[in-house]
């Protein structure tokens, strides 16, 4: 008897749910997602063989916001650091790796503890 993790509670709020169908409720009125009816999704990021988390990109959209992140915290590390305001640098720090965070939960297959298979 398994329960849901944090991590599968979030991954559901975000659209990743595992709610199962029914025959009775199979259709497009069900409310609910049935794999045979619908094509896989196409995510940006790929969950990690081992551990916990998301590997590198697998399409151009993913690369793109990865490039973007780094780009910014370049900006940052320039910006803040010359004018001395570490404050300002560790709050832009911390929001573009919650912003990145945020789209790879979005965009990225649902991440759970992995050991090589699956």
């Amino acid at each position: 008897m398994g329960g849901w993790s944090s991590a599968a509670a979030f991954g559901a709020f975000l659209g990743h749910g595992t709610q199962k169908c029914s025959p009775v409720q199979v259709g497009p009125k069900a409310g609910c997602r049935v794999s045979e009816q619908q094509p896989t999704p196409r995510y940006w990021f790929p969950a990690k063989s081992y551990g916990w988390g998301w590997g590198p990109p697998c399409t151009w959209e993913g690369w793109l916001v990865l490039v973007a992140f780094c780009g910014l915290l370049v900006l940052a590390g320039v910006s803040f650091v010359r004018s001395q305001n570490l404050p300002a640098f560790l709050v832009s720090v911390l929001g573009l790796n919650a912003v990145l965070i945020a789209i790879c939960f979005w965009k990225g297959e649902p991440p759970e503890w992995r050991w090589g298979g699956k």
